[in-house]
């Protein structure tokens, strides 16, 4: 299968699932990891507020939740590929409100 079709078929099966409100668009990233072939989807998410608040206690069972569903359906699309996540601020938004 070929790069793009690797990342077509990734993206398809990721944007199947509902994402949390604070992610703005992830993108699919393909290389390698210890020699072995992988791919990274990163999640663009809102900015958090500066400091410890509740929307940082918000956001992590919600990553864990979207990362356990995402993860056995590109595992079961690419035998040969792992999947990685990587959830990053979205640098083009300005942070939510306190």
């Amino acid at each position: 299968m070929k790069h793009s079709q690797i990342i077509d078929t990734a993206r398809e099966i990721v944007g199947r699932h509902a994402l949390p409100d604070f992610v703005t668009r992830f993108e699919v990233r393909l290389g390698e990891f210890d020699g072995d072939p992988a791919m990274w989807i990163v999640f663009k998410m809102l900015p958090e507020p500066p400091g410890w608040n509740p929307e940082v206690e918000r956001r992590a069972p919600l990553i864990g939740a979207l990362i356990d569903t995402v993860q056995p359906d590109l595992l079961d699309a690419f035998e040969d590929r792992f999947p990685y996540f990587r959830f990053e601020t979205d640098r083009e938004l300005k942070p939510v409100a306190e």
